[in-house]
This record gives structure tokens, sequence and C-alpha cells, in this order.
């Protein structure tokens, strides 16, 4: 392996760690002797990729929001319903996941990367900025309440939902 894929390595390595790890318990009651421990890799390298625990689900909801976001952009459609549609089975699939980020509090970090990918940026005019804060929040209230409610609702329908309310 060259350095690279030992880093993508051990980066998954961690990830995966973490996310098994907090099926069982809290974050605060995780400790990085742990996660590295039971990855296999030593502490230096999880600090040379990470700040700190927290870190590492921000990293991973950033790349498994832009993966998603790379995915639709292929797609080349203008139809919000589409879009939504097709977010919310992303979301469903991996709902396990999302859940246990909800369970254990760390929800914030997916609200994040989320904003920081679809939210508003300095370089926008106020009205796009605040046009674009306001769908992008309500959408991600729509998320956060989905998961609270246990995604029960299947991906169609929350499209439908969000279509029938104005925003698709």
């Amino acid at each position: 392996m060259n350095n690279q894929d030992k880093n993508t390595y051990v980066k998954r390595q961690i990830t995966n760690t973490l996310l098994e790890l907090l099926k069982e318990k809290e974050l605060s009651d995780i400790n990085i002797g742990e996660i590295t421990d039971k990855a296999e890799v030593s502490r230096n390298s999880f600090y040379r990729n990470y700040a700190d625990k927290e870190d590492i689900i921000r990293k991973y909801l950033y790349q498994f929001l832009s993966e998603w976001d790379a995915e639709w952009k292929q797609k080349n459609s203008d139809s919000n319903a589409e879009l939504f549609g097709h977010l919310f089975m992303y979301l469903k699939q991996h709902g396990d996941m999302l859940m246990l980020i909800q369970k254990r509090g760390l929800f914030h970090l997916f609200k994040e990367s989320y904003i920081s990918i679809w939210g508003p940026s300095e370089t926008m005019d106020n009205m796009t900025a605040y046009t674009l804060a306001f769908i992008a929040n309500g959408v991600l209230g729509w998320i956060e309440e989905w998961l609270k409610r246990g995604m029960c609702e299947s991906a169609e329908t929350m499209s439908s939902l969000l279509s029938m309310h104005g925003m698709a």
C-alpha cells in the first residue's frame, strides 16, 4: 500500500470502530486509546487525521453528504421533488447510522456538515443568503424530525409532504 492507501485505511478503521463503539455507549464514555486499540492503529495515526472524537464523526458526515451531493449533481435534474425524494432515499438507506448519531446526541455534527455544503456562504448577497438559509434549515428541520420519529415515512412520502407544503 502507498501512503495515501494506508491513510485511507487508517481513517476507515478509526471511523468504523467509533461507529461500532457508539452502538454500545455514549461518545463521552469512549476514549481515544479504546478507539485506536480496537482499530489496531497508533495514537499518532489518530491525531494525524483528527482533532478529537467528534472530528471523526464530523468528517465522516461531511463525506457522506458530499458523496450524495456528487451523485445528485450527476443526475442533472432541476426537479425539487426528485431532489428531495433522492435525498430522503439516501438518508433512509443509511438510517441505522443516522438514528445512532441522533440517539447519541450528535445530530449537531450532521447539521454542521449539511449547512456547510448547502447553506449560505459569506460570498453570497444578503437576499440569496437569507433565502438559502431559510430553505436549508427548513429541510434540515424536516430531516431531524423525521429521524426523531423513527423514519417511518418513505422517501417518496417525505418528498410528497414537502411538495404539498410548497418546498418541492
